[in-house]
Order: C-alpha cells, then structure tokens, then sequence
C-alpha cells in the first residue's frame, strides 16, 4: 500500500524569553517574567501507510531537548541548564482506523507522554537563602559565618509529573444522513496529573512521619489531573 512519511528537525535558539513562573503550589499563582536565554532543539517524524482498502496505520514521534542558557534566570534566582517547564522530552502516538464499505468503522490512538517539570524553582533555594541569612546575620554581630558550604542548584524534581500512556477508541457506523458511535477516552484508566507541584514530597531525612519541608500544617495544595477515564455514546446527524 501506500506509504507517506513526514519528518523535521529544529533548533530554536531564545534570547529574552518570557515564560510562566509558577510562585506558590497552586497552578493560578504564576507571573510572566523574562528568564533571558535559552535554547530548544528536537525532531518530530511521523508515518502513515494504507496497507489494504479501508486500513490506515500511522506513528509519530517527537523528542524536545530544552535548556535555560547562561545567565538565565527569573526572580532573581539563576536558572542555567534546567529544562522548560510543562515540555516533556518524549512523545509518541500510534494507532489506526479501519473503514468498513458498510458504513461501520473502528479507530484507536494510543499516545505515550514523557515526563516533565512542572516548574523552573531551585528546591535548594529556600535553604541557601536560609543559610545566607544566618551568615549575614552572624557577621553583622562579629561572629563567625556558620555555613561555609551551600547546596547545589538543582530543579525541583518534586514538581516533575511522571510519564503516561493513554488509549483512546471509537466503534461506529457513518450512514448518510448521519453517525452513531461509542466512544472510550483513557481506556486504560492511565492516572496522573497534569500539574502536580508535589508529586514526590521530601521528607526531612527521608523520614514520612515528620512534616513535609516548606510546608506548614493546615496548607493545602492543588493538583490537576489528566482526562479521567471515559465512555459514551455520540450521535450526529446531517439535515
């Protein structure tokens, strides 16, 4: 049968980019601010083959390599060599459909979503400026700087949703005048969330009986969920 392969490649070089910084755990508390230099590089190709009357198959996939360049940064606060938030590095989807000459079809489209940040936040920022403060602090007294060491940059892999793979099928018959189907979205029952700031809370030395770092009793946070899953009947018709 027939065969149509598309395929492109990209480099995308930013120099005052402006982005979504996210200030608090709930996904309405974010500004606009320019985070300076960055750099987006990746491909996408996509196949689709006929293989008999009435079949379609298709694949595609696409990867994303995202990096703040040097003296990134937003707030303040130096942002070098972490990735884009909400940009997962991998994407795949695949599926088909199949047409009957009697009007009855079948479709299906899978799709595979890598995992992604859902912030640019330093989660050793907090503690640093922690330990700056107590050194300015000590020093305008006469003493001694208690911290002579300060942790990594590192992002904020608490806020790094997990990948997720999703199928999603359509069974229906196309007569003239008009369409009936039964659909399912999320098939699988595939959980997971699309915002998610602390998917992976860190304990104080790994400990879960003690309170979550930076988070006070009594706080609450919001998370936002991927399309639940889903049945139902549809029906279209042409007048």
């Amino acid at each position: 049968g027939d065969f149509i392969l598309n395929a492109n490649a990209y480099l995308i070089d930013y120099t005052d980019q402006l982005i979504n910084v996210q200030l608090s755990t709930n996904p309405l508390d974010n500004i606009v601010d320019n985070a300076g230099s960055s750099e987006l590089k990746g491909f996408e190709i996509e196949g689709t083959i006929f293989p008999a009357d009435g079949l379609t198959i298709f694949a595609n996939v696409g990867y994303a390599d995202t990096i703040f360049t040097d003296g990134a940064g937003t707030l303040g606060n130096d942002i070098t060599d972490f990735e884009f938030a909400s940009t997962p590095d991998i994407t795949v989807g695949f599926g088909g459909r199949y047409e009957h000459d009697s009007g009855f079809y079948v479709n299906m489209q899978n799709r595979l979503t890598g995992g992604a940040f859902t912030s640019i936040n330093d989660e050793n920022n907090i503690t640093n400026t922690a330990r700056e403060e107590a050194n300015e602090l000590a020093l305008a007294n006469g003493q001694p700087a208690p911290f002579t060491e300060f942790l990594p940059r590192v992002q904020n892999s608490s806020g790094r949703n997990r990948a997720i793979f999703t199928v999603d099928l359509n069974v229906g018959y196309e007569a003239e005048n008009f369409t009936v189907e039964v659909f399912a979205r999320n098939l699988l029952a595939e959980n997971g969330f699309t915002f998610d700031p602390i998917n992976d809370p860190v304990f104080p030395n790994g400990d879960p009986t003690q309170q979550l770092i930076g988070f006070e009793p009594g706080n609450t946070t919001v998370a936002i969920a991927n399309q639940p899953q889903q049945f139902g009947i549809r029906l279209r018709g042409n007048f």
